[in-house]
């Protein structure tokens, strides 16, 4: 067996291709918030950007897929089947949401024509989330940096072409159906060949894969479903402006879910290293978080004047202390997936814990400042114990181990 140092450059390999996807997407979002932004103006960026969280929301199961098909992977004989399987459950919950549509956009003032056009995204979605999940199993993180990266790239696209033509919040609306058709697109044509040179491994314990299913949730709900609780709570203008926090106040933690998936697939290839990757992806997290609060601290207004214009420099006041928040969200997220590779459900049922106070915190907000306080305090328990219990919490059995017949 190798030494762990001897794995090590494939740890940070694989951190730098995957970052690299991110960066690429993280970049790329931040352009399309600055379109859209300065396109619409606080109270209908409000509105889309609840239109896109509470789609996200609606693919909750699209990051427990890929989560579990990274611990799982599958076949190649199975992988057509298992993206069309997908694609028809995307198109049996866009119909459950085509049902209900008008009391859930009633729910969160939202048009209900404009939520059932946009949620057409869901459909492609979920294999998506599985082509994504093989990619990672197989230790293709590049291309998967490039599937998770054009997601991001296309609406930037779409955003500067709608800008261009003058086509207003429908032609924005119209961008995220357009842009799912082409993910899935992507993402098969790298898992298609993934799954050519990886054998499968077999299906994990049931409650391994729930528990990983259920840390992919975490993930996707942490870093988005305050959005929609701040529409539900605040008038239209100041949930607006939560909508502009979220988008430049969690650039310090963009990078946290990429980190945490490389811990996860690493400390399953090698359990015995765990402890040391998770030390250097606390450490990543750290300086991320340094660098994005010092720029926050020197020039915060600039930010918000550059990237969203000066419509949302009454936010200004809260952008600080709100990013200290994302930074122990970011910490939370890495320990999380760590959890996830060594089995630890007792941290998941933290986590989620913590979710939902967040949420109940936010739902009864007076204000966006309230918010603000409350938020910062929640996710300093949830950073703390998190980390605490990655790192004292003993391992339920052995860790899954993902096929090492990659090509070289």
């Amino acid at each position: 067996m190798s030494s762990g140092a001897g794995t090590e450059p494939r740890f940070w390999r694989d951190n730098t291709l995957f970052n690299a996807g991110a960066l690429a997407a993280g970049v790329a979002n931040v352009l399309y918030h600055v379109v859209v932004a300065r396109m619409l103006g606080p109270v209908h960026y409000g509105v889309l950007t609840a239109l896109g969280t509470l789609v996200l929301l609606m693919e909750v199961p699209v990051s427990v897929i890929a989560l579990v098909y990274t611990r799982r992977g599958t076949g190649p004989g199975f992988l057509n089947r298992l993206n069309l399987f997908y694609v028809l459950a995307g198109t049996g919950v866009w119909g459950i949401l085509a049902c209900v549509r008008v009391p859930v956009a009633r729910l969160f003032h939202l048009p209900p024509e404009l939520l059932l056009i946009f949620a057409l995204a869901v459909i492609p979605a979920y294999a998506y989330g599985l082509n994504v999940g093989i990619l990672q199993w197989a230790g293709k993180f590049a291309w998967a940096a490039v599937a998770i990266a054009w997601d991001a790239i296309g609406y930037t696209i779409g955003a500067a072409l709608v800008y261009a033509g003058a086509f207003g919040l429908l032609g924005l609306v119209i961008v995220g159906p357009l842009v799912s058709l082409t993910d899935i697109a992507v993402s098969w044509a790298g898992a298609r060949r993934a799954v050519r040179f990886a054998a499968s491994s077999g299906l994990d314990s049931f409650g391994a894969l729930w528990n990983a299913g259920g840390v992919g949730m975490l993930a996707l709900v942490l870093t988005s479903a305050d959005v929609l609780a701040a529409k539900h709570a605040l008038p239209a203008r100041a949930a607006g402006y939560y909508g502009g926090l979220a988008t430049i106040g969690r650039a310090p933690m963009f990078f946290a879910g990429s980190i945490g998936t490389v811990l996860l697939s690493s400390t399953q290839r090698r359990p015995s290293e765990g402890p040391r990757y998770l030390l250097y992806s606390i450490l990543a997290m750290a300086a991320l978080g340094i660098l994005g609060v010092g720029l926050y601290v020197v020039g915060g207004p600039l930010v918000i004047r550059v990237a969203l214009g000066a419509r949302f420099l009454p936010m200004a006041r809260e952008l600080l202390p709100y990013t200290v928040a994302m930074v122990g969200q970011g910490f939370m997220l890495v320990a999380l997936y760590y959890g996830a590779a060594r089995g630890q459900l007792r941290l998941t049922i933290f986590g989620l814990a913590v979710f939902l106070g967040w949420m109940t915190a936010i739902w009864v907000g007076p204000s966006l400042a309230v918010i603000v306080d409350w938020t910062i305090g929640i996710m300093a328990v949830g950073a703390v114990g998190c980390l605490l219990g990655a790192l004292f919490l003993p391992a339920k059995g052995p860790a899954a181990v993902v096929s090492p017949a990659h090509p070289r």
